[in-house]
């Protein structure tokens, strides 16, 4: 079981989860909860190394953008912060069952994908993860992941997803697939699928 909020309390466990972490460098817990933290990451070093990470991309994002090293889970509020700093966002908002096209231009920082659950128990919610498979739109290769752990923004509904403009620019023309796997007391529930058709921006007809 992962570090999380539990019918308003924190339950502490290892590794905590990034949306606990981000919620303790948002100030967003309450004293005790943030004691907690805190007991947890002075004697956790994997724990102290991600808040470090979290830290920085708070303190210096556009300089860890620019090196395209920012691919993670967080929360809106977090993407809130992100465009107060000035950085350019560019949003993707997925429900299940529909596909929609996607891109990144030459100036965006971010890319966000927001990822909504309906008709979900959050307080019944352990864990997430994020299955997804990728095709080349020209020669058919397939890859497959699962990325582990990301966080769940439990106001929102919502799984946010950030990538690093700069990576997105990078891919060629595919087609993605995603999933969430929602682990819990009674088992694990597949929520999806969100469809994307990415196309490279110079691929595109710009007037």
């Amino acid at each position: 079981m992962y570090g999380a909020f539990q019918g308003g309390t924190l339950t502490q466990a290892c590794p905590l989860s990034t949306e606990t972490l981000i919620a303790y460098w948002l100030g967003e817990l309450s004293i005790a909860e943030a004691d907690q933290v805190e007991q947890h990451y002075f004697a956790c070093a994997s724990c102290a190394g991600r808040l470090e990470s979290i830290t920085r991309l708070g303190a210096g994002v556009a300089r860890v953008v620019q090196r395209g090293e920012v691919n993670a889970s967080v929360t809106q509020k977090f993407i809130d912060h992100a465009v107060a700093r000035g950085l350019s966002i560019r949003d993707y908002h997925l429900s299940p069952g529909h596909a929609i096209a996607c891109t990144a231009a030459p100036l965006d920082d971010f890319v966000v994908l927001h990822l909504a659950l309906t008709a979900v128990d959050f307080g019944a919610i352990d864990a997430v993860d994020v299955a997804v498979e990728w095709t080349h739109a020209d020669t058919g290769t397939r890859q497959e992941h699962v990325v582990k752990s990301v966080s769940l923004d439990r106001t929102l509904g919502e799984i946010v997803l950030l990538h690093s403009g700069e990576r997105i620019r990078e891919l060629p023309k595919s087609d993605w697939q995603m999933q969430a796997i929602l682990h819990g007391r009674d088992g694990d529930t597949r929520v999806g699928p969100y469809l994307l058709n990415h196309t490279p921006w110079e691929q595109l007809p710009h007037s």
